[in-house]
């Protein structure tokens, strides 16, 4: 049974941060890189689904990473902060660069991600509501803990 393998890179996403606690509750199957260059190793190591970097486009951290993902599988989003919020832009697509593709904000990624990993093929479909997965926030999941899906994000662009 697949479930969807994701990399979260970045200090501040690992296995004690919310943002990790909701994808292993819908079932995700985590790794975790704290800084571009430990990322980059796993690239060669392993194929990942998806890849969520907390790391700057700004000022060129996380371009690292896009030769690695060009061809590959998977599909690499990058945040971008902006006032009181983050765009989530996505950088490579299905192992494709895409530039300038549209982002979401952080409430919109939060569902995208939900569909992602609870519709994947062999997903756990984790169980939301029993706190772990409720709102802290970030503005990317409804008060109650249960998916903020009013609209159907597709997976790819």
């Amino acid at each position: 049974m697949a479930t969807i393998k994701i990399l979260l890179v970045g200090e501040d996403l690992n296995q004690h941060s919310h943002f990790a606690q909701c994808l292993a509750c819908w079932g995700a199957n985590l790794q975790y890189a704290p800084s571009c260059s430990q990322a980059c190793a796993l690239f060669k190591e392993r194929a990942f689904d998806l890849v969520v970097s907390r790391l700057k486009l700004v000022d060129g951290s996380a371009l690292q990473m896009v030769p690695l993902l060009d061809g590959s599988p998977a599909t690499l989003f990058c945040s971008q902060p902006v006032a009181d919020d983050c765009w989530w832009l996505p950088v490579v697509e299905g192992g494709r660069v895409c530039w300038g593709a549209p982002g979401f904000r952080a409430k919109e990624f939060g569902e995208f991600l939900y569909r992602m990993v609870t519709t994947m093929p062999g997903s756990a479909q984790g169980t939301i509501g029993n706190g772990i997965c409720s709102s802290d926030g970030d503005g990317w999941l409804n008060e109650g803990g249960s998916p903020a899906i009013r609209k159907v994000l597709p997976v790819t662009w």
